[in-house]
């Protein structure tokens, strides 16, 4: 990707209209700089018998703020945003040799982070001149800044894709959350795919997806920045200790991601890897209120881009088979994770998509066999007389067990509202739109018992700690 072909600081991302006159205020958080650890211990400068310490070596006096002017400057300038010029001219004692000309490429400045903190490029260094690490993922260093404005408060998480990281915007007086890309061509490419995604859903204000601010090029990393959100549904999942909610608690839950979907489909765009941890809390309000997040692997529909998508646990079939994929692939996740909040833990936590088929054929049946004949990869998955294969040599049953067996629950339209979401040819399967039409989602009581639990151990082998497939 060429990086020339973007403004380094200039937003790329429509904000709805309804947000353009709002007041910038500081949000207090929780959030705060990492404290600075303590000062390692000295070696004694002489042993017992008085002798010199071989492994204790004299440091020079550390600079008074007098020897080191950047002591005594703030990297939050005041009164900003100031002129690159201006930042030289003043602050070039917070910069490093490479920022002093570096700045010249972004109109204004607001921040210039822990000097401390920052990386002085290596032109020998084939990882972007020593800002990236091995996996071309970018230097985070908490207290730097990104793009003169913005100030690195800690990391949120990482993964394939790069990395999110919390931090304070200094011209808007706001938190923000900054996904960094990884700096690869696949993934500029993708990144530019996810950026076109965002301005598409920020334009149509799709509800329940999270707000996308801005898109800038910072050190050849895509970043974006978006609202600052809460915990993932996972981490709701984890801190419950893997117990079930109640039906009532998910289908608030499973209305709000089902509104999400309708948003997102309707503009033409296909998430590609709903999953617990790409839906998050709305920290900003006392709601029980969710959002969908990370399009990194999303597409617009009928341009699909990769055969190997969405999460393991949460595949659709079509996707494990080599079928073309759209829509309905957002909704069969959709539905496994509804059904994980309702039972604790994810009902196919297969090792293998041969074993995911396995797991299907046992809640649902077979496929059927015209579909399995479509499929580019039945060859991985079925013998030539389109048998299934056998996983690891056990013979398996389909239709062994039951959604109403697995969820212990008696909802006849919580078990018909799964088992139209569930269906191997995706074409069956309800849309978002039918789904928010359901009488499960549309009913205000549910009937609920707890039978004796039964033994199911090809579906929900026991999980004390289960773990996540990426």
């Amino acid at each position: 990707m060429n990086s020339a072909r973007y403004k380094p600081h200039v937003p790329q991302i429509p904000i709805h209209v309804h947000d353009q006159g709002r007041k910038n205020r500081r949000i207090k958080s929780n959030v705060h700089l990492q404290p600075s650890h303590p000062a390692a211990p000295q070696p004694p400068q002489s042993d017992n018998g008085g002798g010199q310490n071989p492994r204790f070596r004299r440091q020079p006096p550390p600079l008074s703020h007098r020897d080191d002017p950047s002591k005594n400057l703030s990297p939050v300038i005041p009164n900003a945003p100031i002129s690159p010029q201006e930042a030289i001219d003043r602050y070039s004692s917070l910069m490093t040799r490479y920022e002093t000309s570096e700045i010249l490429n972004f109109p204004s400045v607001f921040f210039l982070g822990n000097k401390a903190r920052k990386h002085e490029p290596i032109r020998s260094d084939r990882y972007n001149f020593g800002f990236d690490t091995k996996n071309h993922a970018y230097k985070v260093s908490v207290g730097d800044h990104l793009a003169y404005r913005f100030e690195v408060l800690n990391t949120f998480g990482s993964g394939a894709f790069g990395q999110v990281v919390r931090a304070f915007d200094h011209k808007n007086q706001t938190h923000v959350a900054i996904k960094i890309v990884v700096n690869t061509e696949q993934m500029h490419e993708q990144g530019q795919i996810e950026a076109k995604i965002l301005a598409r859903l920020n334009k149509c204000a799709v509800p329940n997806v999270v707000r996308a601010f801005d898109f800038f090029i910072f050190r050849s990393h895509i970043c974006v920045t978006f609202e600052v959100l809460g915990k993932n549904l996972y981490e709701m999942i984890q801190s419950n200790h893997y117990h079930p909610f109640p039906p009532f608690f998910v289908r608030n839950y499973a209305t709000q991601i089902l509104i999400g979907l309708e948003g997102i489909h309707n503009a033409g765009i296909v998430h590609c890897d709903i999953k617990p941890e790409n839906i998050l809390l709305n920290a900003n309000t006392q709601k029980n209120s969710v959002k969908i997040i990370d399009f990194g692997s999303g597409c617009f529909e009928g341009h699909q881009k990769y055969e190997y998508i969405q999460s393991r646990f949460y595949r659709a079939p079509e996707v494990v088979l080599g079928i073309s994929y759209g829509p309905p692939m957002d909704i069969w996740s959709a539905a496994l994770v509804i059904i994980e909040l309702l039972i604790g833990k994810p009902i196919f936590p297969c090792s293998d998509e041969l074993e995911l088929l396995w797991m299907i054929s046992e809640l649902i049946g077979p496929p059927p066999i015209e579909l399995v004949k479509t499929g580019k990869r039945r060859g991985d998955f079925f013998d030539n007389k389109l048998n299934m294969k056998l996983h690891k040599g056990r013979p398996r049953m389909p239709s062994n067990t039951t959604l109403q067996s697995v969820l212990n629950i008696n909802d006849p339209f919580l078990i018909d509202f799964l088992t139209k979401c569930l269906t191997w040819d995706q074409n069956e399967r309800m849309t978002a739109k039918d789904a928010l039409q359901h009488p499960w989602i549309l009913t205000k009581t549910v009937s609920v018992s707890i039978p004796e639990p039964q033994q199911v151990p090809s579906i929900l082998p026991e999980l004390r700690n289960p773990q996540k497939i990426e």
